[in-house]
Parts: structure tokens; C-alpha cells; sequence
């Protein structure tokens, strides 16, 4: 590591900007792959992002969207941190849309990472897609289903797509967002969906609906 990314790992804004008012250069990577963007997508704070992106010589679209090591972009990784507005930030001048690994895009991984609606919101806004499948064949829905703490997610999701296209979607193992809900004891989030037109009656892949999910987990 430089002593750029050491001091943007402590998360020291005044040392981050004298390395960078004595030249440290923002494009070195350490041994992972990583420039000083994505030690900066680590913290949760967007203060030493915003720094780093004032610098037009190296903000430059090739950099913000440079992949380490482990193919994650810096966004990317800020999603899976739940660093919200460090995604907000970001989805304006980042490559969205592209996939990571387990073919999660950023929408998925900021589900994921626990982002809040004005992170979801601004992906989206920028063209994120409500619709595109991971590698396990879920929508962003399924992810948001895992907690009632989502349930502001999940209804503006079904406000802003073609809800019928995805409340009743099912994942490679049959699961719809209903099950997913169920599995987790997400009664807001299961109460929701059933209003706005999830089917109780589908069976996923072992022939279960969400009422035998949630009764063999002992949700009531």
C-alpha cells in the first residue's frame, strides 16, 4: 500500500489531502488490485471520495471503473459495504450496469450491502434494471425480501416496474420474492406483496408455496 491508501484506510481527510497537494498519484495499486478509489469506497463516509473525484486528472471513467483483483469496481464495492452515499456519489459518473461476480450488478449488491432507497433510487434513475437476473436467477425483489427493514425498497420497486413482470418471479430454485419473504419472516414485506398481486399458490422447486416455508420455519 501507498501512503495514500494507508491514510484514505484510516479514513484521515486532512492527511488525504496533503499526500494529494504533494503529488500522490491516485492510480497506483496495491498488490489487490486496488487505487486509492477503492479504498475510499470502503469507508462510509463520501468525504474522501468526493476529494478524490475533484481531481480531473485522475477521475477519469477508466479509473472510477477500473476492476481489482477480485473483478469488483469501486462503486461495486461501496454497494456491498451498505455505503450508501459513496453509491450515490458514484452511480452518476460508474459503470452500472455491468455485472460482478455471481453476476450481481450494483442494484443487486446495494440490496445486499444494505443500502438505503435514495442509493437504489439514484441507481435506478441512471439506468440500473429492476428486471436483470444474477447468476441464481434472482431480481433485485428476491434480495430486498430478506428483512422488513427493506419494505420501503420493495414497494417502490413495485411501484416503478412492471410488477406483474417480477412479483411473481421465480429464482433457479423456484422461489418467488413471496418465499423469500417467507423464509425470512418478513411479515410487512409478505403483506405487500400479497396486495399487490403475488401468487401464495406457486410451489417452488420441492413443491412448496410460501405458507410451507413459513410454517416449516416456524413463522407465523
Amino acid at each position: 500500500r501507498t501512503a495514500l491508501h494507508w491514510a484514505i484506510s484510516n479514513d484521515n481527510i486532512a492527511c488525504v489531502r496533503a499526500l494529494l497537494e504533494h503529488g500522490s498519484n491516485c492510480t497506483i495499486l496495491c498488490s489487490k488490485g486496488n487505487s486509492a478509489f477503492h479504498y475510499a469506497a470502503h469507508i462510509r463516509s463520501p468525504e474522501i471520495m468526493s476529494v478524490l473525484l475533484t481531481i480531473q486528472s485522475y477521475a477519469t471513467d477508466e479509473e472510477i471503473n477500473r476492476e481489482n483483483n477480485e473483478g469488483m469496481t469501486p462503486i461495486y464495492i461501496a454497494a456491498g459495504r451498505g455505503n450508501s452515499d459513496t453509491v450515490t456519489l458514484l452511480s452518476h459518473r460508474a459503470a452500472i450496469c455491468k455485472p460482478g461476480p455471481g453476476a450481481n450488478t450494483v442494484l443487486h449488491k446495494s440490496i445486499l450491502g444494505g443500502c438505503n432507497l435514495e442509493a437504489i433510487q439514484a441507481l435506478v434513475e441512471q439506468g440500473a434494471d429492476t428486471l436483470v437476473q444474477n447468476e441464481a436467477g434472482e431480481v433485485p425483489l428476491h434480495l430486498a425480501c430478506v428483512s422488513d427493514s427493506n419494505i420501503d425498497i420493495v414497494q417502490w420497486i413495485l411501484q416503478q416496474s412492471n410488477k406483474y413482470g417480477i412479483i411473481n418471479h421465480q429464482n433457479k430454485q423456484g422461489s418467488t420474492p413471496l418465499h423469500i419473504a417467507a423464509m425470512w419472516d418478513s411479515v410487512m414485506i409478505a403483506n405487500s406483496l400479497l396486495k399487490n398481486g403475488a401468487d401464495p399458490t406457486t410451489k417452488d422447486c420441492d413443491e412448496r408455496t410460501a405458507l410451507d416455508i413459513a410454517i416449516a420455519q416456524g413463522n407465523s
